[in-house]
Formats: structure tokens, C-alpha cells, sequence
């Protein structure tokens, strides 16, 4: 059961995060992929080879913290057959967010290169 105050905070947060901040200053190239951390890494891999593999321009955001997936994901990359070579010492510091793009300098060589 919610409370009359569950209910005012999931309001105020909507407010917020449906705060209209207006025309972006800039327009991103292309397309836009958002890519957030997590340990599925079908997705990270399925998204990686899609970008590497297009022609058009792209634009890539790479999100993700250190929060309550972030050791599995670690634990993915861990696990996985070809993400695995990787010494864990090298990323299992780093934020979801880097540990992609660790990934992207590894084995996606060419869309590192692309602009």
C-alpha cells in the first residue's frame, strides 16, 4: 500500500525527470545510441558489431557507474570466451562505462577508429 507520501515523492521525481530542458545547443551526427552498463553482454557485443558494421555516421553514449551490477558485469567479462583474455586487474576497477569502452579498444578495433 502507498502512502499519501510515496505518492507526492513519485510525482515530484516524474516532474523532474520530465523537466523539458528545451532544443539541444548541439545536434549529434546520425544516429544516436544510448548503451547503459550492464552484464548482459549479448547486447554491449550485438551493438558493438552493428556500429562497427555501419556505414552512416553514428553517434555512441557509453553509461554506466559503479553500482549494484557492476560486479557482474565484471564477473561477465570474467566468464565470457573471448572478453576473458583481458586481466581482470585492467578493468575490474573501472565504471560500467569504461569497461565498454575497454572492450571497444580490444576487439572492436574499427569502431574505435570511427569519428
Amino acid at each position: 500500500m502507498f502512502t499519501l507520501q510515496d505518492i507526492d515523492d513519485v510525482n515530484r521525481l516524474s516532474t523532474f525527470l520530465a523537466n523539458d530542458q528545451g532544443r539541444p545547443t548541439s545536434i549529434l551526427p546520425g544516429d544516436v545510441y544510448i548503451l547503459a552498463g550492464s552484464a548482459i553482454l549479448d547486447t554491449i557485443s550485438a551493438t558493438f558489431l552493428h556500429l562497427s558494421n555501419r556505414q552512416e555516421k553514428a553517434t555512441l553514449i557509453l553509461a554506466g557507474g559503479k553500482g549494484h551490477s557492476t560486479n557482474l558485469l565484471y564477473d561477465a567479462v570474467a566468464l565470457h570466451p573471448t572478453y576473458g583474455t583481458i586481466d581482470a586487474s585492467s578493468y575490474r576497477h573501472l565504471a560500467e562505462s569504461r569497461v565498454m569502452e575497454l572492450l571497444i579498444f580490444r576487439f572492436f578495433p574499427i569502431l574505435a577508429r570511427k569519428n
